[in-house]
């Protein structure tokens, strides 16, 4: 296992499979952190529950896919959970975007597009709203040219029907 990338709320890691060999992101959640106050239980919890739903109920290959989840316990006792996933190697969309300095040409931009969508389109066929769209949440297969999408990061989704009374997303978009 070696680090990959670190984020506010998390620190992700690629492993590999015992099963399969197959290489997989691992993400270390900082809960229950006094330095990370908005992350909870619960909010861990559903969005466990809810890629673990869409992995049951749709077979769209722009979704990420939950491999397991695990809480743990770190030698200081702190307590912590880990994420399985598949691998998307390729980074995200915006961190590509910004390495390539002057973006996508049309025709990749209108596939990365399409890709979104499908991937949007699952999220609504199974009932679910995404509600935090936005390019460092679509996720990319691989750095090659011809990377596929993995729309990711359901720690705002919520379930069609469900009241939603509040403002959610990311404030800058």
């Amino acid at each position: 296992m070696f680090y990959f990338l670190r984020g506010g709320y998390a620190d992700v890691f690629i492993g590999k499979d015992r099963t399969n060999g197959e290489m997989v992101a691992i993400k270390r959640l900082k809960r229950f952190n006094s330095a990370y106050p908005g992350i909870s239980e619960q909010a861990v919890m559903k969005e466990v529950a809810i890629i673990d739903f869409l992995g049951k109920k749709s077979s769209a290959k722009y979704l990420l896919r939950l491999i397991g989840a695990w809480e743990l316990v770190t030698p200081s006792g702190r307590k912590t959970v880990a994420i399985v996933t598949n691998l998307a190697a390729g980074g995200d969309l915006f961190e590509s975007i910004a390495a390539m300095g002057h973006g996508y040409n049309e025709k990749s931009a209108a596939r990365l597009f399409k890709e979104a969508c499908e991937g949007v389109k699952a999220l609504h066929s199974c009932g679910l709203l995404h509600r935090d769209l936005k390019p460092e949440n679509l996720l990319l297969s691989s750095k090659a040219d011809d990377a596929h999408v993995i729309v990711a990061d359901f720690g705002l989704a919520e379930f069609t029907g469900m009241p939603m009374r509040r403002v959610v997303g990311t404030l800058s978009y």
